[in-house]
């Protein structure tokens, strides 16, 4: 689900020690719900592949790409930080895509038949997209 990036910059503006205060509990909720995932069923069958390398890494990374938007969003950066806000909402768009497809893709792979080329195929998109993801946020 997307970030409503309107309504985050409009409470930074207005309000910044309660947005980062909001910031600091969507990190607190993320890690606690790290924890709660590292005992999922789901874990041992992506790890395989290679799609999960260490939750708590990939919870940090997006806490510190939350925390630069919102930081970023507070400057006020006019055409630029239009610009940004877009660019931001598109990047958590196909990260949502890419990552509501994986299992369908994973158990397609599970199959018998092609099982190699499938793998390989899905280890260079997921390269891929991880790539394109991260500098589409920086």
């Amino acid at each position: 689900m997307p970030l409503p990036l309107n309504d985050i910059t409009q409470a930074h503006r207005s309000r910044p020690e309660l947005t980062a205060r909001a910031v600091h509990q969507i990190q607190a909720c993320l890690w606690r719900n790290n924890r709660a995932d590292s005992t999922s069923d789901r874990k041992p069958c992506l790890q395989p592949l290679g799609l999960i390398s260490d939750h708590s890494e990939q919870v940090n990374e997006l806490c510190q790409s939350v925390q630069e938007h919102v930081e970023l969003l507070g400057c006020g950066a006019g055409p630029q930080g239009e610009v940004a806000v877009h660019q931001a909402e598109d990047a958590i768009q196909n990260a949502n895509f890419s990552l509501s497809i994986l299992p369908i893709l994973f158990e397609a792979g599970s199959s018998p038949s092609h099982h190699w080329q499938l793998q390989q195929k899905l280890e260079g998109l997921l390269g891929q997209v991880g790539e394109i993801c991260r500098q589409d946020i920086q």
